[in-house]
């Protein structure tokens, strides 16, 4: 269970940092997407939105219900945030890839303290 762990939050911090490694291609002005580096950063910030205060509830989930549950609980959200910020992209719809971005943050933190 450690090791998947470890890969679990080598692949949290992958999927937390591609709007970074992405932005060279998501602020082309003559690319598909012409977004704005407020609005690249606006990933950022909307990931961070839910962990101001979620890791105080998901540690207490953690005791209730257990490291090994909870640590499959929110890596289920974080793919499934990562999913969507991926379909957002390929449907070229900003707000879909912001809600995806928000979706990855639920779990994304809590992840990382289980």
């Amino acid at each position: 269970m450690l090791v998947f762990g470890c890969f679990f939050l080598m692949g949290n911090y992958f999927c937390y940092d591609n709007p970074a490694t992405l932005s060279i291609f998501l602020t082309d002005p003559n690319g598909k997407y012409n977004l704005t580096n407020a609005q690249v950063a606006l990933f950022y910030s909307i990931y961070s939105l839910p962990n101001m205060v979620l890791p105080l509830f998901g540690g207490v989930m953690i005791d209730k219900i257990g490291i090994k549950l909870s640590l499959m609980i929110f890596t289920t959200i974080v793919t499934i945030g990562q999913m969507v910020f991926a379909i957002g992209g390929s449907s070229d719809s900003f707000a879909l890839m912001m809600v995806g971005r928000f979706i990855f943050g639920l779990g994304g933190e809590c992840m990382t303290v289980a």
